[in-house]
Protein backbone atom coordinates (compact mmCIF):
# COMPACT_ATOMS: atom_id res chain seq x y z
CA UNK A 1 0.00 0.00 0.00
CA UNK A 2 1.20 3.50 -0.76
CA UNK A 3 1.91 5.75 2.21
CA UNK A 4 0.58 9.29 2.08
CA UNK A 5 2.43 12.11 3.76
CA UNK A 6 1.28 15.61 4.54
CA UNK A 7 2.54 18.71 6.25
CA UNK A 8 0.69 20.64 8.93
CA UNK A 9 1.42 23.89 10.78
CA UNK A 10 0.51 25.03 14.27
CA UNK A 11 0.65 28.55 15.64
CA UNK A 12 1.45 28.85 19.32
CA UNK A 13 0.63 32.14 21.03
CA UNK A 14 2.06 32.95 24.47
CA UNK A 15 0.38 36.35 24.75
CA UNK A 16 -2.40 36.14 27.32
CA UNK A 17 -3.71 39.57 26.38
CA UNK A 18 -4.09 38.57 22.70
CA UNK A 19 -5.79 35.32 23.71
CA UNK A 20 -8.22 37.18 25.96
CA UNK A 21 -8.97 39.65 23.17
CA UNK A 22 -9.77 36.85 20.71
CA UNK A 23 -11.92 35.05 23.27
CA UNK A 24 -13.80 38.25 24.11
CA UNK A 25 -14.48 38.72 20.37
CA UNK A 26 -16.08 35.28 20.25
CA UNK A 27 -13.29 33.01 19.01
CA UNK A 28 -14.09 29.39 19.93
CA UNK A 29 -12.10 27.82 22.74
CA UNK A 30 -11.35 24.11 23.03
CA UNK A 31 -12.45 21.19 20.86
CA UNK A 32 -14.78 22.51 18.15
CA UNK A 33 -16.09 19.01 17.38
CA UNK A 34 -17.39 18.64 20.94
CA UNK A 35 -18.11 22.20 22.09
CA UNK A 36 -20.85 24.53 20.88
CA UNK A 37 -20.11 27.04 18.14
CA UNK A 38 -21.87 30.23 17.15
CA UNK A 39 -21.15 33.25 15.03
CA UNK A 40 -20.50 36.20 17.38
CA UNK A 41 -23.42 38.62 17.57
CA UNK A 42 -21.20 41.60 16.76
CA UNK A 43 -20.45 40.00 13.38
CA UNK A 44 -24.07 39.07 12.66
CA UNK A 45 -25.17 42.62 13.52
CA UNK A 46 -22.37 44.34 11.57
CA UNK A 47 -22.37 45.85 8.09
CA UNK A 48 -21.82 43.91 4.85
CA UNK A 49 -18.09 44.62 4.79
CA UNK A 50 -17.49 42.93 8.16
CA UNK A 51 -19.71 39.96 7.22
CA UNK A 52 -17.90 39.57 3.91
CA UNK A 53 -14.48 39.59 5.61
CA UNK A 54 -15.69 36.96 8.08
CA UNK A 55 -17.14 34.72 5.35
CA UNK A 56 -14.15 35.14 3.02
CA UNK A 57 -11.72 34.07 5.74
CA UNK A 58 -13.85 31.21 7.10
CA UNK A 59 -14.67 29.83 3.64
CA UNK A 60 -11.12 30.47 2.45
CA UNK A 61 -9.94 28.13 5.17
CA UNK A 62 -12.66 25.47 5.00
CA UNK A 63 -14.32 25.44 1.56
CA UNK A 64 -13.08 23.34 -1.35
CA UNK A 65 -10.66 24.80 -3.86
CA UNK A 66 -12.52 25.40 -7.17
CA UNK A 67 -12.67 21.92 -8.75
CA UNK A 68 -13.53 21.01 -12.33
CA UNK A 69 -16.21 18.50 -13.24
CA UNK A 70 -14.28 15.23 -13.65
CA UNK A 71 -16.42 13.90 -16.49
CA UNK A 72 -14.31 13.37 -19.61
CA UNK A 73 -16.05 15.80 -21.92
CA UNK A 74 -16.95 18.51 -19.44
CA UNK A 75 -14.09 20.74 -18.37
CA UNK A 76 -16.11 23.95 -18.68
CA UNK A 77 -18.06 23.58 -15.42
CA UNK A 78 -17.02 23.43 -11.78
CA UNK A 79 -18.28 21.06 -9.11
CA UNK A 80 -20.37 22.33 -6.22
CA UNK A 81 -18.11 24.00 -3.61
CA UNK A 82 -18.54 22.38 -0.23
CA UNK A 83 -18.20 23.63 3.34
CA UNK A 84 -18.16 21.00 6.07
CA UNK A 85 -17.55 20.55 9.77
CA UNK A 86 -17.55 17.61 12.17
CA UNK A 87 -19.66 17.31 15.29
CA UNK A 88 -20.27 14.51 17.77
CA UNK A 89 -23.74 12.98 17.42
CA UNK A 90 -25.21 14.59 20.55
CA UNK A 91 -24.14 18.04 19.31
CA UNK A 92 -25.36 17.81 15.71
CA UNK A 93 -28.07 20.42 16.19
CA UNK A 94 -25.51 23.05 17.19
CA UNK A 95 -23.48 22.25 14.08
CA UNK A 96 -26.55 22.47 11.84
CA UNK A 97 -27.52 25.78 13.44
CA UNK A 98 -24.02 27.19 12.86
CA UNK A 99 -24.03 26.13 9.20
CA UNK A 100 -27.54 27.53 8.67
CA UNK A 101 -26.23 30.89 9.89
CA UNK A 102 -23.37 30.64 7.37
CA UNK A 103 -25.90 29.84 4.65
CA UNK A 104 -28.12 32.80 5.61
CA UNK A 105 -25.15 35.19 5.54
CA UNK A 106 -24.12 33.86 2.11
CA UNK A 107 -27.67 34.30 0.82
CA UNK A 108 -27.40 38.01 1.67
CA UNK A 109 -24.67 38.18 -0.99
CA UNK A 110 -26.77 36.38 -3.59
CA UNK A 111 -25.06 33.03 -2.99
CA UNK A 112 -27.39 30.02 -3.21
CA UNK A 113 -26.84 26.95 -1.04
CA UNK A 114 -28.50 23.54 -0.91
CA UNK A 115 -30.02 21.53 1.92
CA UNK A 116 -27.61 20.49 4.68
CA UNK A 117 -26.33 16.90 4.42
CA UNK A 118 -25.20 14.60 7.25
CA UNK A 119 -22.60 11.90 6.65
CA UNK A 120 -21.36 9.42 9.34
CA UNK A 121 -17.67 10.12 9.81
CA UNK A 122 -15.63 8.35 12.51
CA UNK A 123 -15.57 6.66 15.89
CA UNK A 124 -13.62 8.88 18.28
CA UNK A 125 -11.23 7.69 20.99
CA UNK A 126 -13.59 9.09 23.65
CA UNK A 127 -16.34 6.74 22.42
CA UNK A 128 -18.40 9.40 20.67
CA UNK A 129 -19.30 9.05 17.00
CA UNK A 130 -18.69 12.10 14.85
CA UNK A 131 -20.84 13.20 11.94
CA UNK A 132 -19.74 15.37 9.02
CA UNK A 133 -22.22 18.21 8.39
CA UNK A 134 -21.99 19.42 4.79
CA UNK A 135 -23.25 22.59 3.12
CA UNK A 136 -23.15 22.47 -0.68
CA UNK A 137 -23.14 25.62 -2.82
CA UNK A 138 -24.90 25.72 -6.18
CA UNK A 139 -22.43 25.34 -9.06
CA UNK A 140 -24.45 27.44 -11.51
CA UNK A 141 -21.92 29.84 -12.97
CA UNK A 142 -23.97 32.87 -11.92
CA UNK A 143 -23.91 31.60 -8.33
CA UNK A 144 -20.18 30.89 -8.40
CA UNK A 145 -19.57 34.42 -9.68
CA UNK A 146 -21.42 35.75 -6.63
CA UNK A 147 -19.51 33.41 -4.29
CA UNK A 148 -16.07 34.07 -5.74
CA UNK A 149 -16.67 37.71 -6.65
CA UNK A 150 -19.03 39.18 -4.03
CA UNK A 151 -17.67 37.16 -1.08
CA UNK A 152 -14.29 35.80 -2.18
CA UNK A 153 -11.89 33.44 -0.43
CA UNK A 154 -9.04 34.57 1.79
CA UNK A 155 -6.61 32.90 4.20
CA UNK A 156 -5.06 30.49 1.65
CA UNK A 157 -3.04 32.13 -1.15
CA UNK A 158 -3.02 29.05 -3.39
CA UNK A 159 -6.79 28.72 -3.12
CA UNK A 160 -7.27 32.46 -3.65
CA UNK A 161 -5.19 32.35 -6.85
CA UNK A 162 -7.23 29.45 -8.23
CA UNK A 163 -10.40 31.33 -7.29
CA UNK A 164 -9.34 34.45 -9.21
CA UNK A 165 -8.63 32.36 -12.31
CA UNK A 166 -11.97 30.57 -11.97
CA UNK A 167 -13.79 33.87 -11.48
CA UNK A 168 -12.27 35.41 -14.61
CA UNK A 169 -13.17 32.30 -16.61
CA UNK A 170 -16.75 32.34 -15.30
CA UNK A 171 -17.13 36.06 -16.12
CA UNK A 172 -15.99 35.34 -19.67
CA UNK A 173 -18.45 32.46 -19.84
CA UNK A 174 -21.25 34.72 -18.59
CA UNK A 175 -20.43 37.36 -21.21
CA UNK A 176 -20.56 34.80 -24.05
CA UNK A 177 -23.85 33.29 -22.82
CA UNK A 178 -25.49 36.71 -22.50
CA UNK A 179 -24.31 37.67 -26.00
CA UNK A 180 -25.65 34.41 -27.47
CA UNK A 181 -29.01 35.04 -25.78
CA UNK A 182 -29.09 38.51 -27.34
CA UNK A 183 -28.34 37.03 -30.76
CA UNK A 184 -31.01 34.39 -30.18
CA UNK A 185 -33.67 37.09 -29.75
CA UNK A 186 -32.31 38.97 -32.76
CA UNK A 187 -32.47 35.80 -34.89
CA UNK A 188 -36.12 35.28 -33.97
CA UNK A 189 -36.93 38.89 -34.99
CA UNK A 190 -35.15 38.46 -38.33
CA UNK A 191 -36.90 35.14 -38.96
CA UNK A 192 -40.27 36.87 -38.59
CA UNK A 193 -39.30 39.01 -41.60
CA UNK A 194 -39.22 35.86 -43.74
CA UNK A 195 -35.47 35.68 -44.37
CA UNK A 196 -33.78 32.27 -44.91
CA UNK A 197 -31.26 30.81 -42.46
CA UNK A 198 -28.17 31.82 -44.48
CA UNK A 199 -29.19 35.47 -44.55
CA UNK A 200 -30.10 35.41 -40.85
CA UNK A 201 -26.63 34.04 -40.06
CA UNK A 202 -25.01 36.74 -42.18
CA UNK A 203 -26.93 39.48 -40.38
CA UNK A 204 -25.93 38.13 -36.97
CA UNK A 205 -22.29 38.46 -38.07
CA UNK A 206 -20.91 36.66 -35.00
CA UNK A 207 -18.32 33.93 -34.56
CA UNK A 208 -20.02 32.59 -31.42
CA UNK A 209 -23.11 31.40 -33.32
CA UNK A 210 -22.75 28.71 -36.01
CA UNK A 211 -25.31 27.83 -38.67
CA UNK A 212 -25.96 24.62 -36.72
CA UNK A 213 -26.71 26.65 -33.59
CA UNK A 214 -29.01 28.87 -35.57
CA UNK A 215 -30.87 25.95 -37.15
CA UNK A 216 -31.46 24.38 -33.73
CA UNK A 217 -32.65 27.69 -32.28
CA UNK A 218 -35.15 28.27 -35.08
CA UNK A 219 -36.39 24.71 -35.62
CA UNK A 220 -36.24 22.89 -32.29
CA UNK A 221 -38.15 25.32 -30.08
CA UNK A 222 -35.08 26.09 -27.96
CA UNK A 223 -35.76 28.16 -24.84
CA UNK A 224 -33.65 31.25 -24.20
CA UNK A 225 -32.85 30.10 -20.66
CA UNK A 226 -31.29 26.88 -22.04
CA UNK A 227 -28.71 28.59 -24.25
CA UNK A 228 -25.14 27.80 -23.20
CA UNK A 229 -21.63 28.49 -24.44
CA UNK A 230 -20.73 27.16 -27.92
CA UNK A 231 -19.04 23.78 -28.32
CA UNK A 232 -15.72 25.38 -29.23
CA UNK A 233 -15.63 27.48 -26.06
CA UNK A 234 -12.28 26.66 -24.38
CA UNK A 235 -12.32 24.45 -21.34
CA UNK A 236 -10.83 25.82 -18.14
CA UNK A 237 -7.56 23.86 -18.34
CA UNK A 238 -6.79 25.06 -21.87
CA UNK A 239 -7.86 28.62 -21.06
CA UNK A 240 -5.70 28.72 -17.91
CA UNK A 241 -2.62 27.56 -19.84
CA UNK A 242 -3.21 30.26 -22.48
Amino acid sequence: KSVRSSEAFRLVCYSKSLCMLLISLGAPVGNKVVNNLEIPKWIKNSNRHVKREFLATLLGCEIDTPRLDDRKYNRKSFNCPRFSMNKIEKNIENGKSFIREISDMCNDFGVETYKIRLVPYAQRKDGNKSVKIILDFSNKFENLINLYGSVGLKYCKKKETQLRLALEYLLMKKHVVEERKRLFELALDIKNKGLPLNQIHEQLSSDIVTKKDLWLWLNKNVKKRNIKVPNDFPNFIVWKKD
